[in-house]
């Protein structure tokens, strides 16, 4: 039981450290915000890590509760059945390839089209809509494209 602690606590200390990151990452080192693809691709590696505070960070988090949820206890799930087998996937998500497709324009907000790519050679496409607020664009909901 103290063993699970102690890997809790490292766990949330990295969290907490990417989280940190990731808000670093909001504002770009020319000084201004992420544009929406950029915001888009940096949701989706930290969801597609595990580390999903991080992503929380970049999210409208009321209207992707939901969908947070799920992906935390899909990461819970993958280390409490086999903590090797979740660190072999989160490899595979580390190294995936994110590829925009088009952003497109609806009032105030930008629907980011976008597939991602495993070097296994798997794929999927999906669309997220974002809307600024406060300076910076946040998610506000992640869907698969058809």
């Amino acid at each position: 039981m103290k063993r699970k602690k102690v890997i809790y606590n490292v766990c949330g200390q990295i969290a907490l450290l990417s989280a940190l990151m990731l808000i670093g990452f909001g504002k770009r080192d020319k000084g201004g915000p992420m544009k929406p693809e950029e915001v888009t691709e940096t949701f989706c590696r930290a969801v597609a890590a595990g580390d999903i505070e991080a992503a929380r960070t970049l999210c409208d988090t009321i209207s992707m509760k939901e969908y947070m949820d799920a992906c935390r206890m899909t990461w819970e799930e993958a280390v409490k059945q086999d903590s090797t087998a979740a660190a072999i996937a989160k490899g595979i998500m580390d190294s995936m390839e994110f590829r925009t497709d088009d952003v497109s324009k609806d009032g105030n907000t930008r629907i980011v089209a976008y597939t991602i790519s495993t070097t296994d050679g798997q794929g999927k496409s999906k669309e997220a809509r974002l809307r600024k607020e406060e300076g910076a664009w946040i998610v506000e909901r992640i869907t698969d494209r058809l």
